[in-house]
């Protein structure tokens, strides 16, 4: 790989007793508030006036540079002469201390484009250890990959995000510093990181027609790894490409240049009828006590934040024994029938009702009731605000019974006929991947059939091309908080007429997804929603 040592030559400024503090001279090796040093054309890096630096435990010390030096002023003395220091200070928590030497960081999930004039500022994490000196020496944490963007669209597009998904690596999340042998290194992520970083524009980037953009990303270092790259423009989806392995060094731009073709724009899309399309909600419904949202009808907010899961293969299994406990604000995803919140004339309706009595889940107080027309508001997507799905209520529904039937065994608009894979694990996760209309699998070297296991960075790739995954949620047993695991429960809005039990979704490890009904599970079951809206 392609190693940089680049230093900052500066006439670095002594160690000036200022009462109980002192002014440190700055220098960098390699690349490096907000949080960003410039990438100019010639890859160079500068410092920027009032970059945040962390020193001791403190996060309000800020770069001072002229054409003669760089320094931080009104640093507080250490006793013991010792400065240890992370750039941009952000990264540090607001409680993060030394501890031998180590500093917790929190390598950002989420990185800012920055342009000036022709050069790029780019986030690039360093540290520097002081000991007994006047200047701090910062190394780098992590490498520069840069990404090339080739707009083979025809038109000028305008860049809205680009996204790094690894199968194994966690790319950000809590870790640790230190300087080890004169170098600067990260503990593994822990536990919680997560697999994907992205690199945010601003509005007004813009790549011409048949033209490239390149742009830099800081990740950690990691082994042979499988990575999707995906850019995000125009406020759409383009063709994502997936590298098989990819390996990165500490303190290095990566020596092939991860390129992209923006040529496919994607747009997902699921018929439901002949004539009626939507898209799926990012992930599965979920509700806590916390907070209030807004809903469909009247104008005080109802008690609870409703959300969707943060992936598609997320699912809170046992977690929704928190439905029992009044007090417990924590999330869950099982549901019984039609408890939106809308008081519907249903004896319970509330997200947190568990009686197992079906005739208290009779919306509009007839079995015969579905969770449309003058009843729709008993459907959680039309009567609450989603959180981070748009944040007004009537935005999204569910799916009803002859609905999701033609989705699974109707839709002729399927390339091969495609309509689903079983039996696909991603991420621990087994379930189910439905693929949109008219969709071409691309070339991610996994197979359609069979027991499949898909990596993250696969998935990436697929999601990206607007494919939708339904984790085995298994249910909630009445009023029992035990959770049958390895299967799948969706409702429907479809009533079994006139009976104490409703249609709905049921996927399994081995059988074919469909919609069911039985008389032993009636509507007080705890059961999944997944939201769509229409596309018109």
């Amino acid at each position: 790989m392609l190693l940089f040592a680049i230093v900052i030559s500066s006439a670095f400024a002594g160690c000036t007793k200022e009462g109980d503090t002192v002014t440190l001279g700055v220098k960098v090796d390699g690349w490096g508030k907000d949080s960003k040093i410039t990438i100019d054309d010639n890859r160079t890096p500068q410092w920027s006036q009032g970059d945040g630096v962390w020193i001791n435990n403190a996060h309000d010390y800020t770069i001072t540079a002229d054409a003669n030096s760089v320094q931080i002023n009104g640093v507080t003395r250490a006793s013991d002469g010792q400065y240890y220091a992370v750039f941009p200070s952000d990264i540090v928590p607001e409680q993060g201390a030394v501890s031998d030497g180590s500093v917790p960081v929190q390598l950002p999930r989420c990185q800012t484009f920055v342009r000036e004039g022709n050069s790029q500022k780019v986030g690039v994490p360093m540290m520097a250890h002081a000991d007994n000196s006047t200047v701090l020496n910062f190394k780098n944490l992590c490498s520069l990959v840069k990404v090339t963007v080739h707009n083979g669209t025809g038109a000028n597009m305008t860049l809205d995000s680009i996204t790094i998904t690894a199968s194994t690596t966690k790319l950000c999340g809590a870790t640790s510093a230190r300087i080890l042998n004169n170098n600067a290194v990260l503990e593994p992520i822990a536990n919680g990181g997560e697999n994907t970083v992205s690199l945010v524009f601003g509005s007004d980037e813009q790549i011409q027609a048949e033209d490239d953009g390149e742009y830099y990303i800081s990740l950690p270092e990691f082994g042979a790894d499988e990575v999707a790259i995906i850019v995000f423009a125009n406020g759409n989806r383009y063709f994502p490409v997936l590298k098989s392995s990819v390996y990165l060094e500490h303190n290095s731009i990566a020596k092939d240049t991860l390129a992209i073709d923006a040529l496919l724009e994607i747009k997902e899309s699921f018929a439901v009828t002949r004539t009626k399309n939507v898209r799926f909600s990012k992930g599965n419904l979920q509700y806590s006590r916390r907070g209030s949202h807004a809903v469909n009808v009247g104008t005080d907010p109802a008690p609870g934040t409703w959300r969707f899961a943060e992936h598609q293969y997320d699912f809170i299994g046992s977690g929704n024994s928190a439905i029992y406990d009044s007090d417990d604000m924590g999330w869950f995803d099982l549901f019984g029938w039609g408890t939106s919140g809308w008081n519907s004339g249903a004896g319970y309706y509330m997200p947190t009702s568990t009686d197992d009595n079906a005739a208290y889940y009779a919306v509009g107080g007839s079995f015969s009731n579905s969770l449309t027309g003058s009843y729709a508001n008993a459907d959680w997507g039309v009567y609450n605000a989603i959180s981070n799905g748009g944040n007004q209520p009537g935005q999204w529904r569910t799916l009803s019974k002859n609905e999701w039937n033609y989705l699974l065994t109707g839709r002729t608009c399927c390339t091969d006929n495609r309509r689903y894979t079983k039996n696909v694990t991603i991420n621990s996760c087994t379930g189910i991947i439905i693929y949109p209309n008219s969709y071409t699998m691309p070339n991610v070297n996994m197979s359609t059939t069979g027991a499949i296991t898909c990596s993250l960075a696969q998935w990436a790739i697929l999601e990206a091309g607007g494919c939708v995954f339904l984790p085995p949620t298994g249910r909630r047993q009445r009023n029992s908080s035990s959770i049958s695991p390895s299967t799948g429960y969706y409702w429907t809005t479809t009533p079994v007429s006139s009976q104490a039990y409703v249609y709905y979704v049921m996927l399994g490890d081995d059988s074919n997804p469909g919609v069911v009904n039985s008389p032993i599970y009636p509507r007080g079951q705890g059961m999944a929603v997944r939201l769509v809206q229409n596309i018109n």
